[in-house]
């Protein structure tokens, strides 16, 4: 005769297969058989072998108290959203760490032509008690500014939100994602008016690996925005990040002083050799050497920093256009900010130069102004800013630069 707890056992397994992957569910399992072994061994086996209403009893009564705890509201270990808050933690303080590429930028090998992205990472602190954020932006590397408000919104929301809906189980798991051979399901939480944001959490750690908002237009079709890759983020009782002191912000302009005709006259001017590309080049034609007075401010109150002589060398054909800026010494007037190029990063050594387009990948353009490509550099002692309608003849301009002799 086939044993009641054999049976007891196969309904189980039939009903709830999942439970075989739940370790504490075989060890309910296990103290039922238990249960009916001790109670085999404290009977005869002539009572075994007649069968008990009361026996039978205890075993179905044991039954349904299983089958009540698998279908109840509750459970006895903790769901995946549960695991991710538990992992996150409950501190004061949530501290996130977050990097993304930056958009239409990129470090490029003059000599070679390779490029590798421009990468920004954003270290920052949500006050839970306060409502404030503050942190830290780095480009490549190298810490471009502090900053207290709200970072960027996926960001802001990330650190203010992410918790909240999982406490609250407002967020929902809407797919999965293999992240970097990691596992991952993608949890989605409302922002209000139809945005939502996006986290891909580690289904074996609970650690989030990467972030994004996710938005509808008016006519219902959804967009995604820039993925941030998660670095790091945890709650703690104490501020984990100190903030140093803003350094100044730094401006400044240009202004003509005169127009040259020979570069050997413009290079007498700057006191110093300059860079030209001849007088053609790549079905551009040179129209203006220009002197400029190139000045760096610094805010507020619009206070001189520094200034120098600088040439703004044009070129270009009814279609395209061209130009060059080149100084001694490094001015914001040529988007140069000290040893910096402001939210772009460290100025890079040679070869490298920095690519970026302004207003790319904007819907919305005036008649009056268009995306254009830029590429900074330092070559022949000068800090050179490239620009031009077009990424290809940027990029040629920049590494076929001269000296003039």
């Amino acid at each position: 005769m086939t044993r009641i707890e054999d049976l007891v056992a196969a309904e189980l397994e039939r009903l709830h297969p999942a439970a075989r992957r739940e370790p504490e569910w075989e060890q309910v399992l296990e103290r039922v058989a238990a249960g009916g072994h001790v109670h085999r061994r404290r009977s005869t086996a002539g009572f075994l072998n007649r069968p008990r209403p009361l026996a039978v009893a205890a075993v179905f009564a044991a039954v349904a108290i299983i089958a009540l705890v698998l279908s109840a509201p509750w459970k006895s270990r903790p769901d995946f959203l549960d695991q991710a808050l538990a992992a996150l933690g409950s501190g004061r303080y949530v501290h996130a760490v977050a990097e993304a590429d930056i958009p239409f930028s990129s470090v490029i090998n003059l000599a070679s032509g390779r490029s590798r992205p421009l990468v920004t990472k954003i270290d920052y602190v949500y006050d839970t008690k306060t409502r404030h954020y503050s942190g830290l932006t780095y480009v490549n590397g190298a810490r471009t500014a502090s900053f207290k408000g709200s970072p960027e919104p996926v960001l802001a929301a990330f650190a203010s939100g992410f918790r909240k809906a999982l406490a609250d189980h407002s967020a929902k798991v809407v797919g999965s994602a293999n992240v970097s051979g990691r596992a991952a399901k993608i949890l989605r939480f409302s922002l209000g008016a139809g945005d939502s944001e996006e986290v891909a959490v580690d289904a074996m750690t609970y650690d989030p690996l990467w972030l994004r908002d996710r938005s509808v237009d008016g006519h219902g079709r959804p967009s995604v925005g820039p993925t941030y890759r998660v670095l790091f983020i945890r709650s703690a009782a104490q501020r984990p990040l100190q903030l140093n002191r803003n350094p100044p912000i730094l401006s400044g302009g240009a202004t003509a002083v005169r127009v040259v005709h020979d570069p050997h006259l413009a290079s007498r001017s700057i006191e110093h050799t300059v860079l030209w590309l001849g007088r053609s080049y790549s079905g551009l034609t040179l129209r203006r050497i220009a002197v400029e007075r190139v000045t760096t401010v610094a805010q507020p109150g619009f206070r001189p920093r520094s200034s120098d002589l600088g040439l703004r060398v044009s070129y270009s054909t009814p279609r395209q256009w061209l130009e060059i800026e080149e100084a001694p010494t490094p001015q914001a007037g040529y988007d140069f900010y000290g040893k910096s190029l402001g939210g772009l990063g460290p100025i890079p050594p040679r070869p490298y130069a920095v690519l970026s387009c302004d207003a790319c990948g904007e819907s919305n353009h005036s008649p009056q102004y268009h995306p254009f490509w830029r590429a900074q550099f330092r070559k022949a002692g000068l800090y050179v800013t490239v620009r031009g309608s077009s990424r290809s003849r940027v990029i040629s301009a920049a590494r076929f630069l001269t000296p003039v002799e």
